[in-house]
């Protein structure tokens, strides 16, 4: 049983062994029989913790803890390892976008979640992914996975404070070429726009990437690379574009958004 610590995770913690279990069902690879997609494995997922002593104490973490020896990014390793985080909401109906993040090494063990909230249309999304950093209390964590930088109804991460601040690799993907987003802000948030597009422009270009699968992803890298970055997404992308922990993150948070919207219409 988990103990809570200061503040209130936002999911019940009687709860998160059942939360084991639908990412037990939802780690699967799309096509769980073939021989070139070989299955995912989770790693102690029940040695759960709750990370008291951090100062970000509204994300929950669970994690099998370990002891790592350096931050430096090194592609051929077995046991590399990517905290990959992504979302879910629902436009118009969703005041709050669920996190999902998931820590993978490049084996695909699975050995550590994290979870936390955004304000949808709001501008939390930077230290909400620093929070679960945090929440997580480990030093084997290599780079950072993020499934776009504009997420939740445009709350615009900062990323460049997220890797001064937790002094990791990153790298952000998305996988849609655009034009930008700079009319979008504007017209919708008339009085704030400015302050995220000076963000979003800090945040500097993407550049496009060809995958061993054959697609190609745009991503903004930082502290990292651009062949570190290629061979380190190669090693996590099994089939089509998404790597692994960003794609099971995304099924998670995706899962637990359809619970808590049930639970919310039950009451």
């Amino acid at each position: 049983m988990l103990k809570k610590g200061r503040g209130s995770p936002i999911f019940e913690l009687t709860k998160w062994q059942n939360l084991c279990l639908l990412v037990l069902s939802a780690s699967r690879p799309y096509h769980p029989s073939c021989m070139y997609c070989p299955p995912v494995r989770i790693e102690s997922c029940f040695d759960t913790t709750v990370n008291s002593e951090s100062p970000y104490n509204s994300s929950v973490a669970i994690s099998n803890r370990t002891i790592g020896i350096g931050l430096s990014v090194h592609t051929h390793k077995k046991g590399i390892r990517a905290l990959g985080i992504s979302e879910s909401f629902r436009k118009g109906i969703s005041k709050h976008s669920i996190l999902a993040g998931v820590v993978m090494r490049a084996d695909m063990i699975i050995d550590g979640f994290t979870f936390s909230e955004v304000a949808v249309g709001g501008m939390d999304a930077t230290h909400k992914i620093i929070e679960m950093y945090e929440a997580l209390d480990r030093k084997d964590i290599n780079t950072l996975l993020l499934n776009g930088c504009v997420i939740s109804w445009y709350n615009v991460i900062d990323l460049n404070y997220v890797v001064d601040t937790i002094g990791l690799p990153l790298i952000c993907v998305t996988y849609r070429d655009s034009k930008g987003l700079e009319t979008f802000l504007k017209e919708n948030f008339p009085d704030e726009g400015q302050r995220r597009i000076e963000v979003y422009k800090k945040n500097g270009p993407r550049t496009p990437l060809t995958l061993h699968t054959g697609h190609t992803i745009y991503a903004r890298f930082l502290n990292i690379s651009k062949e570190e970055t290629s061979t380190l997404l190669d090693r996590f992308t099994f089939h089509g574009a998404i790597p692994e922990p960003l794609r099971i993150a995304r099924l998670l948070a995706r899962s637990l958004m359809r619970r808590s919207s049930a639970h919310a219409h039950a009451e």
